[in-house]
């Protein structure tokens, strides 16, 4: 897969796998795209779309394609198997708009039937072509290629294009338990672009955990305690409080990535603070403020 997915909570790199089936089939699972009912499909590379049979696009070539689905596992501890289950934990279907994605290839949307890949053709390095659903680039001067860029081997000669560049990422961050059937979308097409819109930049912020438990078991690690103002601005200072209106610290985001700020329960001498009910102000560089309280319980 052309991508890793970390749980920030663990630290630990998910694991995942795909069934490879093309591009449709997360569209149909995900209802959206008609399925319809057919006579006389395979089971193999064949797929019901709107009542007729059609070729997968991207079927079993060992390549991740858009809207392809993938499948997070874990392993699940259980009194009948003490050494644990791998299990499907989440399905997840990444998907991206075509346009954006050869816009940001550097294509012409217009040129991209004349680029489709055909056999026999020859093509200059670095030239792009379309096949199944993708755009490849040569790596190297090809006379009369032969094999599809999608096949899998080693040095192939195609590389697979991606809406990414090395180093982009998501956070998903749900403030919910899981139940089955929950859902999220991420728009891929405002991957690496910048929020400039204030109005709505305190609508979310939120302290985790809230009440924080100081003798809690799930804390880091002990007399090393954190607490996590999330959903934060670009760029905002929050000051904290006691409840009679005492200062306590102030903390500095400026992150256009990442909306959390980490607080080690220290005030401005570096001494933890007593438990009790504290008030906290996030103001923007705009003088949009949220006022908000939590609690530490020893």
């Amino acid at each position: 897969l052309p991508f890793k997915i970390t749980n920030l909570t663990l630290n630990q790199e998910v694991l995942l796998w795909h069934y490879d089936k093309g591009i449709e089939e997360g569209s149909i699972q995900y209802n959206e795209l008609y399925s319809g009912s057919c006579d006389g499909c395979t089971d193999g590379d064949e797929v019901c779309v709107f009542g007729q049979c059609i070729k997968r696009t991207g079927y079993k070539n060992c390549n991740w394609e858009l809207n392809e689905i993938l499948h997070f596992t874990d392993i699940v501890y259980t009194d009948n198997n003490l050494s644990g289950d791998d299990v499907k934990l989440f399905e997840f279907k990444l998907n991206f708009n075509f346009e954006e994605y050869v816009k940001f290839v550097g294509v012409e949307l217009n040129s991209i039937s004349s680029r489709l890949w055909e056999n026999g053709n020859s093509y200059e390095l670095s030239y792009i072509v379309y096949h199944e659903g993708m755009l490849y680039k040569a790596n190297e001067e090809l006379q009369s290629s032969q094999d599809p860029p999608d096949i899998w081997f080693d040095d192939n000669p195609w590389q697979i294009l991606y809406p990414w560049r090395d180093g982009d990422y998501l956070i998903l961050e749900p403030y919910k338990w899981f139940a089955d059937g929950d859902a999220w979308v991420v728009d891929l097409e405002q991957l690496g672009e910048e929020d400039k819109k204030d109005s709505d930049d305190l609508d979310g912020v939120k302290v985790v955990p809230n009440p924080y438990l100081v003798q809690s078991r799930f804390n880091e690690d002990p007399g090393s305690h954190l607490l996590r103002f999330a959903r934060l601005p670009n760029i905002c200072e929050i000051s904290i409080y006691t409840v009679t209106g005492e200062f306590v610290r102030k903390i500095t985001h400026n992150d256009p990535y990442d909306g959390n700020e980490w607080w080690d329960l220290k005030n401005g001498k570096g001494e933890f603070i007593a438990p009790g009910l504290y008030i906290y102000v996030v103001e923007t560089p705009g003088g949009e403020k949220l006022i908000d309280k939590f609690a530490v319980v020893r």
